[in-house]
């Protein structure tokens, strides 16, 4: 069975970075990839980096740092015109680690694990932690 790829795209050497936390943590992933956006490269130039990252014809789930920037932009464009590619925002760690280890192989079956895990993984823990001050009254 064909493992579908788990692409990072996003600014600068942050896809990178998100790759080399994911790995300290789990280890090696072949599956993963990706696709960095230097300052210097315009939209059409990721967009012929991204296309060489997605050749290999594989289903994939693209992973993108920020709504509305130049790579999810240019992500959503290309994954329009495949049906095995899906792209999800909001790229964080926990996003990645549960995608990457989730049972789920299709690209859709990840997209909605790592929707979930985003939503999860973003907690105001100092509300969990913070003691009342003095008096306060609970309620």
């Amino acid at each position: 069975m064909t493992r579908t790829l788990v692409v990072l795209a996003g600014h600068g050497s942050l896809p990178s970075g998100m790759r080399d936390a994911v790995e300290l943590i789990l280890g090696e992933q072949p599956r993963l990839r990706v696709a960095e956006l230097p300052p210097e490269q315009t939209p059409e130039g990721f967009r012929r980096h991204l296309l060489k990252v997605l050749d290999e014809g594989t289903p994939a789930v693209v992973l993108t740092d920020v709504f509305g920037g130049t790579p999810h932009n240019v992500a959503a464009v290309v994954a329009a015109g495949r049906d095995d590619v899906e792209v999800l925002t909001g790229l964080s760690l926990p996003m990645l680690v549960e995608v990457i280890t989730s049972g789920a192989d299709r690209a859709r079956e990840l997209a909605e694990v790592g929707v979930r895990a985003g939503r999860e993984g973003a907690m105001h823990t100092s509300l969990m932690t913070r003691v009342p001050p003095p008096g306060a009254v609970d309620g």
